[in-house]
């Protein structure tokens, strides 16, 4: 299947991407996340354009591209510093996306659709919504290689932005050299490769902060994080304004490293992954979100004051014994940073283990809460992609002036700048995924297959009871599904109509100078069969009819060359809300053989998940190769939700797939528009064949 032509409702083209990619989809409840093991997908809409290229392609970019070819592990053992780590990520999201376009055809058109959605909303970093140098380079290291390694035309004028900035901050050589030295991710072949290459990037950025430092700010000035009072007495760091102005000895035996400011440690790995799964309760999600082990951002509230200066009202401790019961209506993940310790320490990564698509962070403890962090893409409710569009855009964090040539002091200050989850393309994608679950209003879901072993051994009772009408089925429907007719033409020496060339082909003394029309009806049909085993269809042994017409249509159809059908019966359960089907029989099962397991099914459901059932009709038809498909369920037309079903008509329609409906001692026409009412068996056969005959002439029309 080539991503180019991916049909299918969102839920559908999701599955059928992560099969396609060899990976697993789940979808369900109301946040999205990732882990090694599984992609979950919350309940989205299924025909909203901005849904469905938000939904492939973090099945994309999280899924075929971070799972399958990120070594988190790599990584980890290598403990870059958060900085490094951010201009890694970016890079790295450029070496697996290339990987994934070249693997499967269409993947760039998404990954561009994704971008222009983000951007649309405000939620693309963008250089005029740096807040920081930190984030103007990491912004600046996405752009350019995203139009000069992929070509990528949304980025041809930010990338022009992005070099023009870089050269004016930095000048024309270290702008050529940078530029050079990110470039190398062409090369690249593994992650580890791509993170030495965000070193050599980094330490380009430290020798120009070396050469360029300014001569009358001392060490002690790069100590105090630029402070230009040494005697100012601060007690976050550990340390205050000893005698005769130098600072005193906190017990540390550690030297700040080449970095400047030192940025806090990042959150626990444990406590992380609890703060996940809290998150992610309501949705019922087990799988680990995509936003974990990413390095703590720092304090939430701190303000820039131009120098590279941070100050935050300090918080609370964190208590470290609550658990997910303590606090159930928690919608945010926080990490608690703690006070200023060695850099070599605190702002690295390294430490913890791998799980989902980040790494776990570790490898220093916090001594003293300060702040806390929020993390935007790991709330559970709505609003976490406006959370993001007021970071983005909010006035006071979009500080950076790009007309100033960028100092030593300042590039120090980059380079012990924290986490940012606003320029995390999983993160920003994850948080309006869950954002747009929380919004919409139970959509219908892709149900569950589960096999039907029951099977009532002798069949033949049931077979023949519908011989009868199965042997005029088949008569009249194979007529009705020649929706396939291949003209072609031959030249021939006798005929009545001359070719075109027949005058040329006279003079070289070729007879065959007439033209000849042949054409043939071929059928290539699939046709998928729900049976509805609904508590209702027990009235007026509705049930006993709705067998005998699948058994019908299942026979008469499975004997028509060219015709394969599948049947399923939903609910598949007797739960109060059961959304799962039964698969009675397959395509390429023949149904007669299957005909006992149709007489075995009873009407024992407590609902009617028909909107459900159909979604999982389509998937099943967009899952074989056919030239017409068809959807026909059978049921007494009373559904959990008619604006669901309506939902899921529409989408098949614009998916190429007819829907068809029997209603069973009802009229269903108020739910599915294309359908027939039938009393008895009888009845099927004359019925069945004017709507086939109808729906063709309409479809010969379209």
């Amino acid at each position: 299947m080539n991503i180019n032509t991916l049909k299918g409702a969102l839920p559908i083209a999701a599955r059928l991407l992560a099969e396609k990619c060899g990976l697993k989809v789940r979808i369900g409840g109301n946040r999205a996340c990732a882990s090694s093991s599984e992609i979950v997908l919350p309940d989205l809409p299924i025909e909203v354009e901005k849904a469905r290229v938000l939904g492939l392609g973090f099945v994309l970019h999280e899924g075929a591209g971070h799972i399958v070819h990120t070594d988190f592990e790599s990584i980890a053992a290598m403990d870059l510093p958060v900085f490094t780590y951010r201009i890694w990520n970016a890079i790295e999201d450029v070496r697996i996306e290339g990987l994934v376009e070249r693997r499967y055809a269409g993947a760039n058109r998404i990954f561009t659709a994704m971008r222009e959605t983000l951007s649309k909303d405000g939620l693309l970093r963008e250089m005029s919504n740096a807040s920081d140098l930190a984030d103007a380079l990491v912004t600046v290291t996405s752009h350019t290689l995203n139009w000069r390694q992929l070509k990528r035309t949304f980025f041809e004028a930010r990338e022009a932005i992005a070099v023009q900035w870089l050269t004016s901050a930095f000048g024309s050589a270290f702008s050529d050299t940078y530029l050079t030295v990110i470039g190398k991710v062409q090369f690249a072949l593994s992650s580890a490769d791509a993170a030495r290459i965000a070193v050599e990037a980094v330490s380009l950025l430290k020798q120009y902060a070396d050469e360029n430092a300014d001569p009358d700010q001392d060490s002690s000035g790069r100590e105090s994080d630029g402070q230009d009072e040494p005697n100012e007495d601060s007690s976050q760091g550990g340390s205050g304004g000893g005698e005769g102005g130098q600072p005193e000895d906190d017990g540390q035996d550690e030297e700040p490293g080449d970095d400047g400011a030192v940025p806090s440690p990042p959150v626990s790995a444990d406590q992380a992954a609890a703060e996940a799964c809290e998150n992610g309760s309501a949705a019922g999600c087990d799988a680990r979100s995509a936003d974990e082990g990413k390095p703590s951002q720092g304090p939430a509230d701190a303000e820039t004051d131009g120098t590279g200066d941070t100050s935050s009202e300090q918080s609370g401790p964190a208590d470290s014994g609550s658990n997910a019961e303590a606090k159930p209506d928690r919608d945010k993940s926080e990490g608690v940073a703690g006070s200023a310790t060695d850099p070599d320490d605190g702002s690295r990564l390294g430490g913890g283990s791998q799980t989902g698509v980040g790494v776990q962070s570790g490898g220093g403890s916090a001594q003293e809460p300060v702040a806390v962090a929020e993390d935007h893409a790991g709330s559970n409710g709505s609003g976490d992609d406006g959370q993001l569009r007021a970071q983005a855009n909010d006035p006071e964090t979009s500080g950076l002036d790009l007309s100033q040539k960028a100092t030593s002091r300042d590039v120090h200050a980059a380079l012990g700048a924290g986490y940012n989850p606003g320029e995390d393309l999983g993160e920003i994608v994850q948080g309006m995924l869950s954002g747009m679950a929380a919004e919409s209003e139970a959509p219908p879901v892709l149900s569950n297959a589960i096999p039907f072993t029951e099977e009532i051994e002798d069949n033949s009772e049931i077979v023949q009871r519908v011989k009868r009408e199965s042997i005029a089925l088949r008569r009249r429907l194979t007529t009705a599904l020649e929706a396939i007719t291949r003209t072609s033409s031959r030249d021939v020496y006798a005929g009545e109509r001359l070719c075109n060339l027949g005058a040329l082909r006279l003079s070289t003394g070729d007879l065959n100078i007439f033209e000849r029309e042949s054409s043939r009806s071929s059928i290539d049909v699939a046709i998928h069969l729900l049976l509805d085993r609904s508590g209702s269809m027990r009235v007026e042994e509705r049930m006993t009819l709705a067998m005998d017409t699948c058994t019908a249509l299942g026979i008469a159809l499975g004997q028509i060359d060219g015709v394969q059908v599948a049947t399923s019966a939903f609910p598949a359960g007797s739960g109060e809300c059961d959304r799962d089907v039964l698969v009675l029989n397959r395509f390429g099962e023949a149904v007669r053989k299957r005909a006992g397991r149709i007489a075995a099914v009873r009407a024992d459901g407590h609902n009617t998940p028909l909107a459900d059932a159909m979604l999982y009709g389509q998937y099943s038809l967009l899952s074989t190769k056919a030239t017409r498909r068809i959807l026909l369920p059978i049921t007494d037309g009373v559904p959990d939700s008619k604006e669901g079903v309506a939902d899921v008509v529409a989408s098949c329609q614009r998916w190429g797939i007819e829907v068809m409906g029997v209603g069973i001692g009802l009229d269903i026409s108020g739910v599915i528009p294309n359908s027939i009412c039938i009393s008895e068996v009888a009845d099927l056969p004359t019925q069945m064949f004017e709507l086939l005959r109808k729906q063709l002439v309409l479809k010969r029309a379209a």
